[in-house]
């Protein structure tokens, strides 16, 4: 709900805001939060396969490539069948 706004609608902009005073956003909590989801992501970034920490290093980084996905790396895999 915070950060993709999913449900917002589901509440009156009373309770909203009853939130935002108790838990306040900050000028800036959009940028914050993604800024504060990529560095973590950038950490690791070979265990975000398959996650929307993805998503957070192709934002930042326009070079980046995702790993193959997941049907081509079975299909590649050392196994017979």
């Amino acid at each position: 709900m915070d950060a993709l706004g999913t449900g917002y609608d589901d509440y009156t902009p009373e309770q909203r805001d009853q939130v935002i005073a108790t838990f306040p956003r900050g000028d800036d909590f959009k940028s914050e939060f993604i800024e504060l989801q990529t560095r973590s992501a950038l950490k690791k970034p070979t265990t975000t396969f398959g996650t929307v920490n993805l998503e957070y290093i192709e934002c930042r980084d326009p070079t980046f490539r995702r790993p193959q996905n997941v049907c081509a790396r079975i299909r590649n895999a050392p196994w017979h069948s």
